[in-house]
């Protein structure tokens, strides 16, 4: 009998479970969450285990309520889980009604929010009416509806299980094998949302950024550079495959999140620069953040580390952890999106934090080991937002927002993150100085897109930093002509031979016609603010 009563309290808090969570299992089946998760079983695992440990121990309350004959005390837990009912299936509703399913888009999303928390307190207080009147059968025709729906949590399980794995995020640095001939390093350094205008004043990069200077006064500095696109997923297939990849913001936007994989399929079309490293005997390292680049390029790269842009968690107890903290989200009664913000602010600006020492101290170590023929992209997620550095590079505090709330952007806070910009690039080179190997590498830096915020600047967020040390090369040469990062294969191929003297590079950029390469791209366009767009994201 009481196993009998415990399996049916087992049945009714699972259905109550699988409904309150159905907006963040709906987001990985129909989102392409996973794409950016870098999603795993064990991620899937962390979901389905956590709906079923809650849901028993709601079970086991319940049978100790009835074991005690605290009629009272059912009475009042039955209520309290026809509230979660009710609140996971205000949440199911909710984005049904958003004019815009992108929250951070939605002009409506305070006033429907707002209108939710109403009908939430109203559904609330009908609960609490039915508590006060011991005839109400609410609770009884409730717990039937839950015993008839329980087999959806088998079928959505069944569905995360399954879901296909873009991970794992970091795997052990392989021994690379020594050049069998004379070779050139290549090193390309890309900075998340390293704005030129903002890193230079009257075409000069600013005094403040001496490690910059310092680099720029023996390279090419191209004034006129712009990126592929302007948000991370189309740019960073369009540099690696040398392609234009990216359209409108908005029709980007739109298709990297229903299609994430569509950019790097049509750039596939052209070798990338792994490709072109790897005919050439070079070997090939790719250390970045937020794009599962493994899965994208797969034995192109000899070694790879990536990282989610947000935490998922290391231990099986910690991604279920994660796992309610991020469901609180999607609640509609006034506590726990509130709740949500402050738990989670903590938690994404660690791990933003934690993610940029990571592929800092990787690229370190593929610097420190790496022969020769080495050619390494790093893929840096500063100084993209969330601020959370001070310009030394230490810890300054948590984000006004955690990563998952865009909120108003702060140039005081970028200004922060261009100041240790500089100082990892002072690292990079002075690695590379200790080592007998920068005269002899070709060095890129550069940008997959700009900066732009809110009513605050009007700067051109394809217009990026682009400069490349030759090997050799011992003075500076400013180009104004157009260029853009993702026409560089070019340069990058003569380095590959080893014939990529700062001479004939520039015979090569200023000699070329228009199409055949080099200086392909259009001028960067200036762009008037748009006062009801928000911060480039990723």
């Amino acid at each position: 009998m009481a196993l009998r009563r415990f399996g049916s309290a087992f049945l009714v808090a699972l259905s109550v479970m699988t409904l309150l969570f159905s907006r963040q299992i709906g987001s990985h089946l129909t989102r392409n969450s996973t794409f950016f998760m870098h999603w795993e079983r064990a991620d899937g695992a962390a979901v389905v285990l956590t709906i079923i440990l809650v849901a028993g121990v709601l079970a086991a309350v319940a049978e100790l309520l009835a074991a005690l004959r605290w009629t009272r005390g059912l009475r009042i837990y039955d209520h309290l889980l026809l509230l979660l009912l009710a609140s996971g299936l205000l949440s199911i509703i909710q984005p049904l009604l958003l004019h815009n399913p992108e929250p951070f888009n939605d002009p409506l999303r305070h006033t429907n929010s707002v209108l939710f928390q109403l009908a939430w307190i109203v559904v609330a207080a009908i609960i609490g009416f039915s508590l006060g009147h011991p005839g109400s059968r609410l609770t009884r025709y409730a717990k039937n509806a839950c015993l008839c729906i329980s087999p959806v949590f088998a079928i959505l399980s069944l569905q995360l299980l399954t879901l296909p794995s873009w991970g794992p995020s970091w795997e052990p640095r392989p021994r690379f094998r020594e050049a069998g001939r004379s070779a050139q390093p290549i090193f390309v350094f890309v900075f998340d949302g390293l704005s030129y205008e903002r890193m230079t004043q009257d075409g000069e990069i600013r005094p403040e950024f001496g490690n910059l200077r310092d680099l720029a006064s023996r390279s090419l500095v191209f004034r006129r550079a712009e990126s592929p696109a302007s948000t991370t997923l189309f740019s960073m297939a369009g540099i690696i495959h040398q392609e234009e990849t990216g359209r409108t913001f908005s029709q980007d936007r739109q298709e990297g999140r229903h299609h994430p994989t569509a950019p790097w399929t049509r750039a596939a079309s052209s070798p990338s620069l792994f490709e072109l490293a790897r005919h050439q005997d070079y070997q090939t390292a790719l250390v970045g953040y937020y794009l599962p680049y493994r899965k994208l390029l797969g034995d192109a790269l000899d070694y790879c580390v990536s990282q989610p842009v947000l935490r998922k968690g290391d231990r099986l107890i910690e991604k279920m952890a994660l796992v309610c903290v991020r469901n609180l989200q999607y609640g509609t009664d006034p506590i726990s999106p509130r709740l949500y913000y402050k738990l989670i602010r903590p938690i994404n600006s660690r791990h933003w934090y934690d993610v940029n020492q990571d592929v800092l101290d990787e690229t370190l170590g593929v610097l420190d080991q790496a022969p020769s023929n080495t050619l390494l992209l790093s893929h840096f997620p500063i100084p993209h937002r969330p601020y959370v550095f001070k310009p030394d590079g230490t810890y300054f505090g948590h984000a006004d927002a955690g990563y998952d709330t865009l909120g108003p952007s702060q140039p005081e806070g970028y200004e922060r993150s261009l100041l240790y910009v500089d100082q990892i690039v002072g690292q990079l080179t002075q690695r590379l100085r200790d080592a007998d190997r920068f005269d002899d590498a070709t060095i890129v830096i550069t940008a997959d897109h700009g900066a732009h915020f809110l009513g605050v600047q009007d700067t051109d967020d394809r217009h990026v930093p682009l400069i490349i040390k030759l090997p050799g090369q011992g003075s500076s040469h400013m180009i104004d002509e157009p260029m853009a990062n993702y026409r560089i294969r070019p340069i990058i191929e003569r380095a590959l031979r080893g014939d990529a003297s700062p001479e004939a590079v520039l015979e090569l950029v200023r000699d070329a016609p228009p199409g055949s390469g080099i200086p392909a791209a259009k001028a960067p366009p200036h762009r008037p603010p748009d006062p009801t767009r928000q911060p480039t994201r990723g």
